[in-house]
């Protein structure tokens, strides 16, 4: 199984969110890859963003823990990309999602390019 760090994971959110950024302004192919997170075929940035964007769908924005909430389901959609759906089969996978989420909040950078991740792909 890949490991995957708190820098791993920073990363992952600076290219979405610099790339959701571009989205906005111009209209490239929805299909092409970031190359920070080039997976596989199937496992590209724009999968990736594609499910955070569902799960965020499926949350209520006016919830009091919304940001939460989404912050949850983020980090939870980069484990599924990064290590596949198997991970769910883990006994302590909700554990571990919350520890690790509350943990990356802390940093003020990370934060930063989360928040910017949900607000634009939750509109």
């Amino acid at each position: 199984m890949t490991k995957i760090t708190t820098t791993h994971i920073s990363e992952v959110f600076k290219s979405l969110s610099s790339s959701a950024s571009k989205g906005r302004q111009s209209t490239e192919s929805k299909t092409s890859k970031t190359p920070e997170l080039q997976h596989t075929a199937t496992r590209n940035a724009e999968h990736l963003k594609q499910s955070i964007r569902t799960r965020l769908k499926g949350l209520q924005k006016q919830a009091p823990d919304f940001e939460k909430q989404a912050q949850l389901a983020a980090i939870q959609e980069v484990f599924f990309w990064e290590f596949g759906e198997d991970i769910l089969n883990h006994n302590d996978f909700k554990h571990i999602s919350r520890t690790v989420t509350e943990s990356l909040v802390e940093n003020d950078e990370l934060k930063m390019h989360l928040a910017e991740v949900i607000d634009t792909l939750s509109e």
